[in-house]
């Protein structure tokens, strides 16, 4: 049961928090991202593998290389990014795709990135943002599979 000045002193409060201790930019542009290009009919892609919870699958401590794999049926993309080396603050991510994929866009609040495939099914994208991205495969008579948000 609220009172007649509860109101007024949540108010208050939230501002004071909000000052004190505001969220992240990067939760606002997660959270715009998601809402502005949600695609109910694709086919959700399940991150199975990320090296920044488990470091001990990249090469050395020092590198600056992030190892990611979805999967979603028989659908697979095996993903490698990294600082880009002539561009600070942009990232590099190179992959391959393995199942019946017909084409891959990278997405970010930013916009969307289309690569390239090649007959094996590897794709360089360079130049991209830090922070939420995810991919969406089209594929050939069937739903898209479309990777859950992650922050790079």
């Amino acid at each position: 049961m609220t009172h007649p000045g509860d109101d007024d002193l949540i108010e208050r409060l939230r501002r004071i928090a909000a000052e004190a201790d505001p969220p992240p930019g990067i939760v606002g542009a997660a959270a715009r991202a998601a809402l502005a290009t949600r695609r109910l009919d694709d086919e959700l892609a399940e991150l199975v593998l990320d090296s920044a919870h488990e470091p001990e699958l990249v090469r050395a401590a020092g590198d600056d290389v992030r190892m990611l794999t979805f999967e979603a049926g028989d659908v697979a993309v095996e993903l490698q990014v990294q600082a880009q080396l002539h561009e600070a603050g942009r990232l590099a991510m190179r992959g391959l795709v393995t199942g019946p994929v017909a084409g891959l866009t990278v997405e970010t609040p930013g916009g969307e990135r289309t690569a390239d495939l090649d007959a094996d099914g590897w794709f360089a994208v360079e130049d991209l943002p830090p922070g939420p991205t995810r991919l969406r495969l089209t594929r050939p008579d069937a739903p898209a599979v479309t990777s859950a948000w992650i922050a790079l």
